[in-house]
C-alpha cells in the first residue's frame, strides 16, 4: 500500500541563543504539525517492511519583532510485525531506523536573519493499526523516536549567526525522545 497521513509530532523544543524567545511560549516540548508519505510491502502474512517520510513544522514567539520557526523531516525504513491480522482491521508493532533533518530560521526586528541545519541519526519502535476497505486502508501509528544529533554538525547561514557561525551550536539536545502519531489514508494493491 502507499498512502498519505496528517502527523503530530511532539519533540523538545529549540533552546537558542541567537534571539530572545519568551518563555512562555517554551514548554518541555512543542507540538508540530505536518504531513507524511509512506509505502508497505507485506513480504509474508505476519512480516511487513515501510518505508516512510514525515514532515512537522512550528513557529514561537509572541511578537512580530523576532520570528522562529523549525522544520523536521524525519525519513526512516521498518520492519513491521503483524500480530493481529484480520478481514476488517490490522494491528502491528514495529521499528526501524533512519535520519532526520532540521531547520531552524530566525528573523530578528533589524531584518538580519539566519538559518541553522543540523541531521540526526533516528531509532523508532511503534504500534500501527489498519482498518481495511475494498481498496483503501484508514492507517494509523503511534511511535516513539529516539534522536541523536550532533551539535557541533550545524551548518550556520545569516547576518544572526555572524560570518562563519563557528561557536553556533545547534539549539537542540544530543540525545532526545519524540512522539509521533498519524491518521493516513492508503491505496492497497
Amino acid at each position: 500500500m502507499i498512502g498519505l497521513a496528517g502527523v503530530i509530532m511532539q519533540a523538545p523544543p529549540i533552546r537558542t541563543e541567537v534571539v530572545y524567545l519568551d518563555p512562555r511560549d517554551i514548554g518541555r516540548s512543542v507540538a508540530m504539525g505536518g504531513v507524511g508519505l509512506f509505502a508497505r510491502w507485506r513480504a509474508k502474512p505476519i512480516f511487513g517492511l515501510e518505508a516512510d517520510v514525515r514532515s512537522g513544522s512550528v513557529r514561537y514567539g509572541r511578537s512580530s519583532e523576532v520570528t522562529v520557526s523549525q522544520d523536521q523531516i524525519l525519513a526512516d525504513l521498518a520492519a513491521l510485525l503483524y500480530l493481529g491480522r484480520g478481514d476488517v482491521a490490522q494491528f502491528a508493532l514495529s521499528g526501524g531506523v533512519g535520519g532526520m533533518a532540521s531547520i531552524v530560521r530566525y528573523g530578528g526586528s533589524d531584518d538580519a536573519t539566519g538559518r541553522q541545519t543540523w541531521g540526526s541519526a533516528t531509532f523508532r519502535v511503534g504500534a500501527e493499526a489498519e482498518f481495511l476497505f475494498k481498496r483503501l486502508a484508514l492507517v494509523l501509528s503511534f511511535r516513539a523516536y529516539g534522536v541523536a544529533a550532533v551539535r557541533s554538525g550545524v551548518k550556520n547561514k545569516g547576518e544572526l549567526l555572524g560570518r562563519t557561525g563557528d561557536r553556533v551550536l545547534a539549539p537542540a539536545p544530543s540525545f532526545a525522545t519524540m512522539l509521533v502519531g498519524s491518521a493516513g489514508i492508503a491505496y492497497r494493491f
